[in-house]
């Protein structure tokens, strides 16, 4: 059995701090936008939902089913989310946010960059929680 010598040990240490200090190291945020799509901020989220634009949620079965709005569409990223699926919520040139958990969530930034690339041009992303607007009034309603 080896045993390290204090000198290993604190060199261990320094090269650990050293490369949390790193940029690489700090904690990933979702891009502010996608080519061709826009990123909305909560009170922008809450006018489209109150003014019926179509929500998709792109996270995982495990956070739907955890908590989710009744009304948005969901499509799982990994499982689901396909041109074809996507066409069947909403048209090409149509007005939709997808979101997904939240700022360090990659999810609807990586959604919406498919869908770009797939040809739908009126998207916004919502990196951040939506679960405000579950006590917001619903979709189209006055």
């Amino acid at each position: 059995m080896i045993i390290a010598g204090p000198f290993i040990r604190i060199s261990l240490c320094a090269l650990l701090y050293i490369w949390s200090l790193s940029p690489s190291f700090a904690v990933w945020q979702s891009p502010e936008t996608v080519e061709d799509s826009a990123r909305s901020n909560t009170t922008e989220m809450s006018q489209h939902f109150n003014h019926g634009l179509r929500f998709i949620d792109i996270r995982g079965e495990y956070y739907y089913n955890k908590q989710h709005i009744p009304v948005v569409h969901y499509l799982d990223l990994k499982k689901n989310f396909t041109l074809d699926n996507l066409k069947k919520i909403i048209g090409q040139n149509d007005a939709a946010v997808i979101h997904c958990n939240g700022v360090h969530c990659s999810l609807s930034y990586r959604a919406s960059t498919k869908a770009v690339a797939w040809g739908f041009t009126n998207l916004s992303i919502s990196p951040g929680r939506i679960s405000y607007l579950a006590n917001s009034r619903q979709p189209g309603s006055s």
